[in-house]
């Protein structure tokens, strides 16, 4: 069994896939956001004229603005990465992607967890990595055999 994916680098596509992966640490964010900005009103309501207050409002702001910001900064981060198309291999083995610069394999055994969006599969082998799988990427025999490949593995849902 062979299946084979073609990635398109579409920067727009990596940015959705991102803020897919990174969608449970946004709520972190956002309460680490509230919890600052809540504590600089506190200080400035108990004592207007300390100006800590507004400088915890205003770092509250900008962690907010930075964490919602991420999935567009880590993408332009690793853009040299999507400056060519990248070719896919799934195996029952392996995950082998190819492209003009990089190549990696990564070994279902590494594999924790793939999530399923309406336009992609999200491999991630871990915490901070993440692959690419969009489903127009093969034809529909590869798409069916992937699954099946997945409900094998227990990895999909």
């Amino acid at each position: 069994m062979q299946i084979v994916f073609q990635v398109s680098p579409d920067r727009r596509r990596w940015v959705r896939a991102t803020r897919r992966a990174m969608r449970p640490y946004g709520t972190v964010v956002w309460v680490g956001c509230l919890i600052i900005m809540l504590g600089g009103v506190t200080i400035t309501v108990l004592d207007p004229a300390d100006p800590q207050g507004v400088v915890f409002i205003v770092l509250g702001l900008v962690m907010l603005v930075l964490g919602l910001s991420l999935p567009w900064l880590a993408v332009r981060m690793q853009g040299w990465l999507l400056d060519s198309p990248t070719t896919v291999t799934v195996t029952a083995e392996k995950l082998s992607s190819r492209s003009a610069d990089v190549s990696a394999e990564i070994a279902w055994s590494t594999v924790r967890r793939v999530q399923e969006t309406p336009e992609m599969w999200l491999v991630r082998p871990g915490r901070t990595h993440m692959l690419m799988l969009p489903k127009d990427g093969t034809d529909e025999a590869g798409r069916r055999e992937f699954q099946r490949l997945l409900v094998e593995r227990g990895l999909a849902r």
